[in-house]
């Protein structure tokens, strides 16, 4: 299956876990791996209007699209520690639901009316039994 993930930079460590256990143990594929490239560093020295006019973060932002509907699932990640703000992914997330495509998510996931069509999932083998059913069709 084509996976994107959904996170911050923030969760680096967890992203990567998960992205060897998805691509090496159950054979998906992660269909782009964003958090190779940080804008909001890249550009940090812009103000706030120049960094949202900037041409970089209009595309990174349709190309970040394109790639959520080339997806078959969403895999929205957390910190398993604490609650953390994620604006961007909870974009993602939204336009993910709004194209009809399943989202997942891994680590403690605030609590919010808008989150509450996502698969919570514990650990990393209950998300690749939910993806092996999804894969088959049976969801």
């Amino acid at each position: 299956m084509k996976i994107y993930i959904a996170s911050t930079h923030k969760c680096i460590p967890q992203i990567e876990k998960l992205v060897k256990y998805l691509v090496e143990t159950e054979g998906h594929e992660i269909i782009v791996k964003w958090w190779v490239r940080n804008l909001k560093k890249e550009f940090a020295e812009c103000s706030d209007d120049e960094w949202f006019s900037l041409p970089q973060v209009k595309e990174w932002r349709e190309r970040n699209f394109e790639n959520i509907e080339a997806s078959d699932a969403v895999i929205m990640v957390y910190p398993d520690n604490r609650v953390l703000n994620m604006n961007g992914a909870c974009v993602e997330v939204g336009y993910a639901t709004a194209k009809g495509i399943l989202v997942y998510a891994i680590g403690i996931v605030p609590r919010s009316a808008m989150l509450s069509s996502v698969i919570r999932v514990s650990c990393f083998t209950e998300l690749g039994r939910l993806l092996s059913l999804q894969e088959r069709g049976v969801t």
